[in-house]
């Protein structure tokens, strides 16, 4: 993890200055509908990086909420802002401080309206323009750090499936993945980048159809947490063996990428260190001055080999039995 220069941790504020009532809330928002599957996901990883970091600083806590984007079908994304803006009015009245993961890209409106807040603001894996502090993992090298390994391989035809390219992360893996074939001086192959949503469900759409005509991919990188069990589930449905005839990554290490039969090989980052990171730059950002220098980190992505990968092989492809 690497944080930018000249900044360091600022004096531990005294017991009780700041209260964590993040998960509460984002748990509320969740069953109300405000945060999707994905969402809820990723806020169960970030609440074990959360509390403890405030305790550990000597916190009673509960005022910091966290605000989390659904994670669902790009289309529902354009009808976000709305639900955005009065989710961030209503933390406004109750906390301290912010946490977010937001689904609508960088815009002047949102941007205005966190300006007005006058809250201390932590962007969790986005990125919007205006000074706000930002914790962010190197999703750009995890997938091309998968791209290149299956390239190596020998694999050509490499599918990715991943979130729109509105939102960082979506947008992150595509670059990566350019840049490897760029790289390897290899022409990308046409129609296999699949951008739109981090539900598992539109990864299985997307690897049904990829795995549907005559010339599949080999390969199929899959670019997000909660998109893996798609994927798997339509190699299932249409009987491609793997790694015998579809090698498969995951951006994202989980239980089913540990326990799948192969193991899947996973380009990983620590979810936990985000919500840790998070909450330190908020307590940072309570402790200092309003004009203090925003501070943004980053994590870096690691590719952990597993059975899932391996050459593409010639001819008809094999089906499971």
């Amino acid at each position: 993890m690497t944080t930018a220069p000249g900044t360091s941790p600022a004096p531990r504020p005294p017991a009780g200055h700041a209260r964590l009532h993040a998960p509460g809330s984002a748990r509320r928002a969740t069953r109300s509908g405000r945060a999707g599957p994905a969402g809820a996901a990723r806020l169960r990883q970030y609440d074990r990086g959360i509390p403890r970091t405030c305790s550990a600083r000597g916190l009673e806590a509960a005022r910091i909420g966290v605000a989390l984007g659904r994670g669902d079908d790009g289309d529902r994304r354009v009808h976000q802002r709305p639900v955005e803006l009065e989710v961030l009015a209503a933390f406004a009245r109750r906390t301290d401080a912010l946490m977010l993961a937001l689904d609508s890209s960088d815009d002047a409106i949102l941007r205005q309206r966190l300006q007005r807040l006058g809250t201390p603001v932590v962007m969790m894996e986005r990125e919007f323009s205006g000074g706000w502090d930002a914790v962010l993992t190197d999703h750009a090298g995890g997938a091309h750090a998968a791209t290149r390994h299956l390239l190596g391989l020998g694999h050509r035809r490499i599918a990715l499936i991943t979130a729109s390219a509105d939102v960082r992360p979506g947008a992150q893996r595509v670059l990566g993945y350019t840049r490897a074939f760029a790289e390897a001086k290899r022409e990308m192959p046409a129609g296999l980048v699949r951008c739109g949503s981090f539900d598992s469900d539109f990864a299985f759409r997307e690897a049904s159809s990829l795995l549907s005509p005559r010339d599949p991919p080999t390969a199929i990188i899959a670019g997000g947490i909660q998109l893996l069990a798609g994927v798997l589930r339509a190699a299932g449905l249409h009987r491609v063996a793997i790694p015998s005839r579809l090698s498969v990554v995951s951006c994202g290490d989980t239980d089913l990428a540990q326990l799948a039969s192969p193991p899947v090989t996973v380009a990983r980052w620590d979810v936990k260190a985000v919500g840790r990171a998070a909450a330190e730059a908020v307590l940072r950002r309570l402790d200092a001055t309003s004009d203090a220098a925003p501070v943004r980190v980053m994590l870096e992505s690691e590719l952990v080999l597993r059975a899932s990968c391996a050459a593409p092989a010639a001819g008809p492809r094999s089906r499971a039995r």
